[in-house]
């Protein structure tokens, strides 16, 4: 009898220890399972700033390539302007009598100053309308020159690849576990 009480009670121990290790087991496995996902959280956030770190640089360089790139406009201009004066003077130095020069010149003179006068005076309406305009939407935009625009690629998503992969792994580990 006693021996019989003595088996049962291993056998009661046994199935206890057994099913305690059990427990043990999971709970680390959850806990695993809790580190693993907070790891991957932690990798998401840092994906997302790096992505954002990006966007930023590449939107301070699209600034700054506008900006070289009104200057070199600017600079053409400059270049052009000062080419046509050039012209100019070579031509009126032509096989021409002084007073038909001074007289071409002052008509000139006028001509130019009048031109310039309607360019400034169409410059300010633009302007005008386009401050109008401006107010209407609600923002404040600069004055875009014409150059080349850049064309955006489609952004790369990141981390989507790494992030498969690691899921693969897992269920790997997990199958060994079960075996």
């Amino acid at each position: 009898m006693k021996k019989e009480e003595e088996g049962e009670e291993e056998g009661r121990r046994k199935k206890r220890e057994e099913e305690e290790k059990k427990k043990k087991e999971e709970e680390e496995e959850e806990e695993e399972g809790e580190e693993e996902e907070e790891e991957e959280e932690g990798e998401e956030e840092e994906e997302g700033e790096e992505e954002e770190e990006e966007e930023e640089g590449e939107e301070e360089e699209e600034g700054k390539e506008e900006e070289e790139g009104e200057e070199e406009e600017e600079e053409e201009e400059e270049e052009e302007e000062e080419e046509g004066e050039k012209r100019k003077k070579d031509e009126e130095g032509r096989g021409r009598g002084r007073r038909r020069k001074k007289k071409e010149k002052g008509r000139r003179g006028k001509k130019k100053k009048e031109e310039e006068e309607e360019e400034e005076e169409g410059e300010e309406e633009e302007e005008e309308e386009e401050g109008e305009e401006e107010e209407r939407r609600g923002k404040k935009r600069k004055k875009r020159k014409k150059g080349k625009k850049r064309k955006k690629g489609k952004k790369r998503k990141k981390g989507k690849k790494r992030k498969k992969r690691k899921k693969r792994k897992k269920r790997k580990k997990g199958k060994k576990r079960k075996k």
